[in-house]
């Protein structure tokens, strides 16, 4: 089991709940967690419940849990500090999931044509000394991290390749039926 600790002890103790599956539990402390964290504190939390709670729980229970972070004000589409560069792309990178994707499009208003910038939490000097990989472009769509995965179950050989690759396609037959209006920001 991984164990994140945070400087908040509430935090610390969310998330041992859902390390616990004590789902039910933490779906009850829906407005305390709404009322005693930041929203900056909700968007980390929800960083971290997707690298490590997304494939311990099913897709049902991780929309409820991910509700009850996101809230009503916490705002999806936006640039994160890690190595993908947004939320939708975090989410498609880490287990592709057509269910919770649709979800967070339809009912919190991620929008797949947000382009997040993976150099956003750099300074100019600091990207100049790090260099620009130009295999590793700096503005990225949550499509652009669509195609990444693929590539990487293919290459990476997962235990699970054939479902994950199953629900690629089937992320790109949505991003198709909602009228085509997707890009990739590569897309040539």
């Amino acid at each position: 089991m991984e164990y994140v600790t945070y400087e908040n002890d509430f935090l610390n103790q969310l998330f041992k709940m859902l390390e616990n599956k004590q789902i039910s539990t933490f779906l009850s402390m829906k407005d305390k967690i709404v009322k005693e964290l930041t929203i900056d504190e909700r968007k980390e939390f929800l960083i971290e419940v997707i690298y490590y709670i997304f494939d311990k729980v099913d897709e049902d229970n991780f929309i409820k849990i991910i509700d009850v972070i996101i809230g009503n004000d916490l705002i999806i589409n936006c640039n994160i500090d890690e190595w993908a560069p947004s939320l939708l792309a975090l989410i498609i990178y880490t287990k592709p999931s057509l269910k919770i994707f649709k979800y967070l499009v339809e009912q919190k208003g991620g929008d797949i044509n947000f382009v997040a910038d993976a150099y956003a939490f750099y300074t100019e000097k600091e990207i100049e000394q790090e260099g620009y990989d130009p295999d590793y472009p700096r503005h990225q769509t949550c499509l652009d991290f669509l195609k990444i995965k693929r590539y990487d179950i293919w290459v990476m050989g997962y235990n699970d390749a054939e479902i994950q690759l199953k629900e690629c396609d089937e992320l790109e037959k949505y991003f198709k039926q909602i009228g085509g209006k997707y890009h990739s920001f590569h897309q040539k």
